[in-house]
């Protein structure tokens, strides 16, 4: 949709994977805007005082809390 922000939240606990990822996006060239957030506590606080919603959110899975 033209006009629409598009935002997508990758979430881990370790900054080599952070850095990975936005590596990995960079190359993509997308028309999205990436928030790297570090651990379930910066999560829950972006979360929940939006906007920005998340189109899409990635998660560590062996993440702690």
């Amino acid at each position: 949709m033209p006009g629409r922000e598009y935002h997508i939240f990758y979430c881990d606990d370790d900054d080599d994977d952070l850095e990975i990822f936005q590596a990995a996006v960079d190359e993509l060239k997308l028309n999205y805007n990436i928030h790297l957030l570090k651990g379930a506590e910066a999560l829950y606080k972006v979360l929940d005082k939006p906007p920005p919603e998340p189109a899409v959110l990635f998660l560590d899975i062996n993440m702690r809390g």
